[in-house]
């Protein structure tokens, strides 16, 4: 075992391992800007009772008896508020904490009261027409890259032309996706 000195570390190879180190810090800096400047993909996940059969992205009746929030509500029931379930993807993986901003298109019914407005899906007042709820609606994406948004609408009077069209944008990071709508009069469709 002879008589071996024990190995010191000397200041040198202590300064010599920080700048090997010190590059891998550096590279790590882009891959974080690259994930946040992500193209999103925007999807409801519930369609089918969205109104996707219909030839639009959402159908809903203008009539709201008991506005309970449901995302398992038919849109085109007019009994609860219907709450649009959105997928957010980077790359085809759920995107987590992302922010989501849902707007209408501005249109009014013949009052002046928003024909569609996104609201916060756990709150039920916010589907009376004359409640007040800041445009656009925002959100951030759950864990699976999903956020709920609470769907409101003005209620027709005898002049108002129905149904009425239109579009909504959901702007996801820098991502926008515009989806359509149609809201029909809440009588039942003939």
């Amino acid at each position: 075992m002879g008589g071996s000195e024990p190995t010191r570390v000397t200041r040198r190879a202590v300064v010599r391992g920080a700048a090997w180190a010190m590059p891998v810090v550096v590279l790590a800096a882009p891959a974080r800007a690259f994930a946040a400047s992500c193209a999103y993909q925007v999807v409801i996940l519930n369609t089918l009772l969205a109104g996707s059969l219909s030839g639009f992205d959402m159908l809903v009746r203008d009539t709201k008896f008991d506005a309970v929030p449901s995302t398992t509500a038919l849109f085109t029931s007019g009994t609860k508020m219907p709450v649009l379930q959105f997928l957010v993807t980077c790359n085809g993986q759920p995107a987590a904490g992302v922010q989501v901003a849902v707007a209408s298109d501005g249109q009014t019914d013949i009052e002046g009261i928003p024909l569609v407005k996104f609201v916060s899906p756990t709150i039920p007042t916010n589907v009376l027409e004359g409640t007040v709820v800041p445009s656009p609606y925002l959100g951030t994406t759950d864990a699976t890259g999903r956020v709920n948004v609470g769907v409101a609408t003005a209620t027709f009077q005898g002049p108002d032309p129905k149904p009425r069209d239109g579009v909504f944008t959901v702007l996801a990071g820098a991502s926008s996706t515009t989806f359509t709508y149609r809201l029909v009069d809440g009588l039942p469709l003939s």
